[in-house]
């Protein structure tokens, strides 16, 4: 059991993250927009707060003393690795 697991609402600070989550568009139209990633707000209980990420959940089901409705939201920017055409799929 990690240590977020063990905790109850009672020992989590209730938190509002304002974050980018990424938008796929796997059967694209002109009609879709602009790429462009969809703003969230997202507001729970905070269960972990790393370098790369924070946890929080929205709700707990007290009967069995367990979190539900997790989130994991990104903190780090994504690692983008330019590929030569020799490694490159499909050029």
């Amino acid at each position: 059991m990690s240590v977020a697991e063990s905790l109850s609402p009672r020992e989590c600070r209730l938190v509002e993250v304002e974050w980018e989550d990424i938008t796929g568009l796997d059967n694209r139209n002109e009609d879709d927009g602009p790429f462009q990633p969809t703003s969230i707000v997202s507001v729970g209980w905070l269960l972990e707060d790393n370098a790369k990420w924070l946890t929080i959940a929205t709700s707990y089901d007290h009967t069995n003393s367990k979190w539900a409705s997790i989130t994991v939201i990104p903190k780090l920017p994504p690692v983008v690795k330019f590929l030569a055409e020799s490694e490159s799929p499909g050029l």
